[in-house]
C-alpha cells in the first residue's frame, strides 16, 4: 500500500481544527465499549491516532498506547495532549 501524500497534507493543514472538534466531547459509545472489554493494564495500538483523543482515553484508564499517525501534524497535536505519539504508517 502506498502512503497517500496529499490527504496527509490536507491532515497536515486541518489538524488544530480537528484536534479542536475532537477534544473535550464526549466518548462515542463503541469506544466506550471497547475501553470495558480491553483487560486491565492492556496494550492498545492506536493506528491512525489523528489528534490523540483516543489514544488520551485509553492513557487515562490506564492501558499502555503505542499512538501513531502518518500526519506530523496529528502526531504533533498528539503530543500537546500528552499522549507519546509518532509519525508512521501502515507501510512501516
Amino acid at each position: 500500500m502506498s502512503v497517500d501524500r496529499e490527504t496527509i497534507a490536507i491532515y497536515d493543514t486541518r489538524s488544530h481544527d480537528y484536534a479542536d472538534r475532537r477534544f473535550g466531547r464526549s466518548a462515542e459509545p463503541g469506544l466506550v465499549e471497547f475501553v470495558a472489554a480491553m483487560p486491565e493494564g492492556g496494550h492498545i495500538l492506536d493506528m491512525g491516532c489523528g489528534p490523540g483523543d483516543s489514544a488520551h482515553r485509553f492513557l487515562e484508564a490506564g492501558f499502555t498506547v503505542d499512538a501513531v499517525d502518518a500526519s506530523p501534524g496529528m502526531v504533533s497535536r498528539a503530543r500537546e495532549f500528552g499522549v507519546p505519539a509518532r509519525q508512521g504508517t501502515f507501510d512501516d
